[in-house]
């Protein structure tokens, strides 16, 4: 079992970049990293550690590598059902400004000036990404049957819920 990891910072950059390369290794179990190089090193260490008790590394494993086939039948019925959803909520409110369009893995949903979402899958990467004029941009993998943001969990449709829900002033649930 692999108990810690040292990385040159100088050639990963930030703790991002750190933390991603780290978690690759999603089947060890992690118990310090250590980060080396000119910025990490604090008057007299030579290694700044950080517990990886602290982050969330079983959220990593649980990514399943999916085959292309799989990734388009998870990421259509997710695209689907966003469309569909969206499409009737925005449809019942009776808002001409407000419009839904799908088409070629991209749904636009255009809310008159309160902007737009664009909600793209990302075939190369297995991912669904969302552009929100509230949050900005986000990129969400498949885990166990969700799509899901792995900087701090939250669900894509978690995201649109409470983001349609505030902007429109109309309680929305997928």
């Amino acid at each position: 079992m692999l108990r810690s990891f040292r990385i040159n910072r100088q050639r990963y950059g930030c703790a991002v970049h750190l933390l991603e390369t780290v978690l690759k290794f999603r089947s060890e179990q992690l118990t310090t990293i250590a980060c080396s190089g000119p910025n990490a090193a604090v008057k007299g260490e030579s290694f700044r550690k950080f517990r990886a008790a602290g982050f969330t590394t079983r959220l990593y494993s649980d990514i399943v590598d999916l085959s292309e086939k799989d990734y388009h039948r998870v990421a259509d019925e997710c695209m689907d059902e966003l469309h569909d959803k969206i499409e009737v909520f925005l449809d019942d409110l009776g808002d001409s400004s407000y419009e839904v369009e799908y088409g070629m893995g991209v749904l636009t949903v255009k809310l008159g000036d309160k902007g737009t979402y664009v909600i793209n899958k990302q075939t190369p990467n297995r991912q669904i990404w969302l552009s929100s004029p509230v949050s900005g941009p986000f990129r969400y993998d498949p885990i166990h049957g969700d799509w899901v943001y792995r900087r701090d969990s939250h669900k894509l449709h978690d995201k649109l819920e409470a983001e349609l829900s505030e902007l429109t002033g109309a309680y929305f649930r997928f």
